[in-house]
């Protein structure tokens, strides 16, 4: 499910702001995989927001005095960013019928 709402969410913010970079902080393993899956790379928390409104999030988070007393440039999480600058679409593999796959689609 999460999984679902995840590439549903990032798929919209991508059509609607195809530009804008992307970004999520996260301690969790598996969402560390999704955003990677997705082209989100590992980023040091200066690469992104400084907006408070972002960071009053976090304060319902176990781990909000570390980032607290580090001045927000670090914490327990992975701050990973998603820049369409830098991410090339992968492409669909299209085979072609050679004579060879000829042969082996029909052993």
């Amino acid at each position: 499910m999460a999984r679902s709402i995840k590439d549903r969410i990032f798929k919209m913010s991508r059509r609607l702001y195809p530009n804008s970079k992307i970004f999520s902080i996260t301690s969790g393993p598996a969402i560390m995989r999704m955003n990677a899956k997705l082209g989100f790379l590992p980023v040091s928390f200066a690469e992104i927001t400084h907006d408070e409104h972002f960071w009053e999030g976090c304060k319902s988070c176990v781990n909000y005095d570390i980032l607290e007393r580090k001045k927000k440039c670090n914490c327990l999480c992975t701050a990973m960013l998603f820049d369409p600058e830098y991410f090339i679409e992968a492409q669909p593999v299209v085979y072609q019928k050679t004579e060879i796959y000829q042969e082996v689609a029909h052993s």
